[in-house]
């Protein structure tokens, strides 16, 4: 459901390093440690034109998780994804703590109870990216290397059986971002290649037809990606020079099993360039230049203009659209049968970019879920929308149109 870009250039990258300053420590009262990591550690690689280093394979993360002994720790968020009764957020030195829904080991703390507020995932640390799909979740490491965790029935997470700790997906090196659809996922390296596993019936993969890849294969066609997207039946990827491509079927959205050129407006109509992707199951949207042009069902098949200006972010998610303008206002647009557009009003559907009302101050990150949002303010969290799992992450179940804190991050 999220979406991976990489920028370059004049553009910059998106991928931040992320680590754990003093004054992170003094912000948060508490700085959990890593704890030793075997395997091959201490390589210098690099993810989105970034050189970090950080530790492959191992043990990984040790101490504390949320709620365990003593006084629980405090976390501060850089990023937050959601899936479908769950969501994860990336928090210091790249580690990755998730809440809500766990019966398929979604939440990677190696267990499969739910949990109303963030655990810490086990066994990962170095984390750039979050994508969540419907009960599995994946992150990309500065390493290159994509692990994922949570429900195997198509393969997604890159094995046959349900885990609840991160494992490597084999076959994917030198990652430059990745996405989730609902049961598949797609990355893009950093030579230009595209790959997707999982799910594949729909012609999702850009393979060709196949109920599901444990492998990752190789999109078609395609040479120089830069960005990519998925949703359930489809995917999206940009290449080097802004063109959009979709594969998969969805209606009006993508229709083939091979990468396909979006058009905007017109007959045929120029194609669609963009710097942004956000994909749902009924449409599809791209940042052209500051405003997002989306296609698909209640849109036309080619691209049109949404009015709404400044835009520096888009997400997608099964449903519904959330941006981020400048100046960290969120919108967002679509499916509201919970309250996730975050309008106040839970219902039908919202046809406009609507503003997220009682954010705590400017987002720097949003991840729009199934039936719930979640976005991250001055490293705290807060999400909206259907918690019946405990999505919202602040220890009830009980819903919330409007955006609630999430525990232990503030």
């Amino acid at each position: 459901m999220r979406m991976a870009l990489l920028l370059s250039g004049a553009l910059g990258s998106l991928l931040v390093g992320l680590g754990c300053s003093d004054d992170d420590c003094r912000k948060t009262l508490t700085c959990p440690t890593v704890g030793a990591t075997s395997g091959a550690g201490g390589n210098t690689s690099s993810s989105g034109g970034a050189t970090s280093t950080s530790n492959t394979g191992g043990a990984g993360v040790g101490g504390d998780s949320a709620g365990g002994g003593g006084a629980s720790p405090t976390y501060m968020a850089q990023a937050v994804a959601s899936g479908d009764g769950h969501s994860c957020a990336i928090v210091e030195q790249g580690r990755v703590v998730c809440w809500g829904e766990n019966a398929d080991g979604q939440l990677g703390d190696g267990s499969f109870v739910a949990s109303t507020t963030p655990v810490l995932v086990s066994n990962i640390d170095g984390v750039v990216e979050l994508a969540l799909g419907s009960n599995h979740s994946c992150a990309l490491r500065t390493d290159g290397s994509i692990w994922c965790w949570g429900d195997a029935t198509f393969r997604q997470i890159g094995q046959s059986t349900d885990s609840g700790v991160p494992v490597a997906v084999a076959g994917v090196t030198n990652a430059g971002g990745v996405a989730a659809g609902s049961n598949h996922n797609c990355a893009f390296l950093n030579g230009g290649t595209a790959m997707c596993w999982g799910a594949g019936a729909a012609g999702q993969l850009g393979h060709g037809l196949n109920p599901s890849s444990l492998q990752p294969v190789t999109v078609d066609s395609l040479s120089s990606v830069s960005g990519i997207a998925a949703a359930a039946d489809y995917s999206c990827g940009l290449d080097v020079m802004s063109a959009v491509y979709c594969w998969g079927s969805a209606g009006t959205v993508s229709s083939g099993n091979s990468p396909s050129v979006v058009n905007y407006v017109g007959s045929p109509g120029p194609p669609l360039a963009g710097t942004d992707l956000a994909t749902t199951d009924a449409f599809a949207c791209a940042l052209r230049v500051d405003k997002p042009w989306c296609w698909g069902e209640g849109y036309q098949a080619a691209a049109t203009e949404v009015s709404l200006p400044n835009v520096v972010e888009l997400e997608g998610s099964s449903g519904h659209v959330c941006a981020l303008v400048q100046g960290g206002a969120a919108y967002c647009w679509g499916a509201n049968d919970a309250g996730q557009i975050g309008g106040g009003t839970a219902g039908g559907t919202v046809a406009t970019p609507t503003e997220v009302v009682g954010l705590p101050g400017p987002a720097s990150s949003i991840g729009p879920g199934t039936h719930h949002t979640c976005a991250v303010v001055q490293g705290g969290v807060s999400c909206w929308g259907d918690n019946s799992s405990g999505q919202l992450g602040n220890g009830s179940t009980q819903a919330s149109t409007t955006p609630v804190p999430v525990s232990f991050l503030p």
